[in-house]
């Protein structure tokens, strides 16, 4: 009877470890799937994502407003954006470098070969000199980030008597 309990407790311990061999093949078989596969993934979403970039081309990247009175009030300016590329064009932000400046923009895609603007106002209130202005545009294309500037020159109020 005690040989006996002996062989049972050696079956066991021999089941158990087969049974535990065979958990980790199966988790060693996962994990060299994950390792195979992983690399495709990020390559494919690489693709796709690049897949749906496009490029641009502003007409301008600078305006000049020149030298203007600050009682004249905001100035603004477009520049004219072309999708140069073959996908549709989406402007996803468009970001001034101070808050003198404000930027609006074509919010709807813009098809390949059609052209789109941001437009840029700039408030010269309390703000007498020169000013050199970027505004940032984020878009879906190669490079994501376009760069803009403003120049002037703001003539201070005349002082009243």
């Amino acid at each position: 009877m005690k040989n006996e309990s002996f062989t049972l407790d050696k079956m066991f311990v021999l089941n158990a470890l087969i049974s535990l061999e065979n958990i980790i093949n199966i988790k060693y078989a996962a994990i060299k799937v994950l390792f195979l596969c992983f690399p495709l993934f990020v390559i494919s979403s690489n693709v796709s994502s690049q897949s749906s970039l496009t490029t641009l081309k502003f007409a301008d990247t600078l305006h000049i407003f020149g030298t203007f009175q600050e009682e004249a009030g905001p100035q603004s300016c477009d520049f004219i954006v072309t999708n140069t590329g073959p996908q549709p064009l989406i402007i996803k932000k468009v970001v001034a470098s101070c808050g003198c400046a404000t930027s609006g923009w074509t919010k709807e895609p813009i098809p390949a070969g059609k052209t789109g603007k941001v437009t840029v106002v700039y408030d010269p209130a309390k703000r007498p000199g020169t000013f050199n202005k970027t505004i940032t545009v984020y878009a879906n294309s190669k490079p994501e980030v376009s760069i803009l500037v403003i120049k002037g020159e703001v003539l201070p109020r005349k002082k009243k008597k």
